[in-house]
């Protein structure tokens, strides 16, 4: 039935010719429950152009009644998924037009329950897909303080646009996160959000491994003047999830030892070090869980070579 949505959208409108614009269940389903095809497949290739000839021509009416807008969400999401900038200024642009013709109050709250309600998702999916410049034209269409309720905005795991960005290891889009911020406090406090694991985005790096990640936000805790940069540094990375592990001890479960072993050099004492190591490793036996044989021989190495220096 999916191969049969696909043949009709190619053959209606001869613009998707690639199977991973039909990867995501969401597309899909719009498509087949007509949810209007073409601006969807329009957003999807990203074609502004077609885009704004669409609404303009055909659905000019729809925009000054708040009970059909809701129709563009499924245009809006396909937008933020693939990054396409130009589609979505052409898309605000039009809204933006209609303001200037004296329709403030439906214009406004078009952007308030439509794209700022679908913003907090766009940012997140932009940023786990390293969408830099979708990431930053989201913002800037808000207020200061609708960017920081976006910025700290959760899905259901409970991640924020950060941690989705640290999980798939997108340095340039978190930095750009952190640059919306307006104080080192709230840029501490963002770091430190945990998701429904109890796990912050250092956390969320050191499973895929992504190391340069987890020296990006430690860095950046280094550089604040107003706190115990030591201290917060520490708290972030011997703070446990939900299963008793460490940041040290994802990276170990999931075999990224190289990002295992840099954790363990920012541990500023060697019995801190050891500690964290045998800890990790008794944490095991309750949780019925058994780390990779080559790891324990790694940790076990660590061990001896931290113990000996300590000697």
């Amino acid at each position: 039935q999916m191969s049969k949505f696909k043949r009709k959208a190619h053959k209606f409108y001869g613009v998707i010719r690639r199977k991973e614009y039909f990867d995501n269940l969401k597309l899909v389903s719009a498509l087949k429950n007509n949810v209007d095809k073409k601006l969807i497949v329009y957003a999807t290739r990203g074609d502004a152009k077609g885009i704004q000839n669409v609404i303009i021509q055909q659905h000019i009416e729809t925009l000054y009644d708040l009970r059909q807008l809701s129709r563009y969400r499924d245009c809006l999401w396909c937008m933020y998924h693939y990054g396409h900038v130009e589609c979505l200024k052409s898309f605000v642009g039009i809204f933006q037009r209609l303001q200037q013709e004296q329709r403030q109050e439906n214009v406004e709250a078009f952007l308030w329950l439509h794209v700022s309600d679908f913003a907090g998702v766009g940012l997140m999916l932009s940023s786990f897909h390293g969408r830099i410049e979708m990431v930053k034209y989201i913002l800037s269409l808000f207020s200061r303080q609708h960017q920081k309720e976006f910025l700290f905005a959760r899905n259901d795991l409970g991640r924020t646009a950060l941690m989705c960005s640290a999980f798939e290891g997108h340095i340039e889009t978190g930095k750009s996160l952190l640059f919306f911020l307006e104080n080192e406090q709230d840029v501490m406090e963002y770091i430190c959000v945990k998701n429904q694991q109890n796990e912050t985005a250092i956390h969320e790096a050191a499973k895929n491994g992504h190391t340069d990640m987890i020296r990006f936000v430690l860095d950046t805790v280094s550089t604040m003047q107003h706190i115990d940069c030591e201290q917060q540094k520490m708290q972030l990375i011997l703070h446990k999830n939900s299963d008793l592990l460490d940041v040290f001890g994802l990276a170990c479960f999931y075999k990224r030892m190289e990002t295992a072993e840099f954790i363990l050099q920012q541990i500023n004492t060697t019995k801190e070090k050891l500690n964290v190591m045998t800890q990790l490793i008794r944490s095991f036996h309750p949780l019925k869980r058994n780390l990779d044989q080559d790891v324990k021989i790694t940790i076990s190495k660590w061990i001896e070579q931290y113990s000996s220096a300590q000697k």
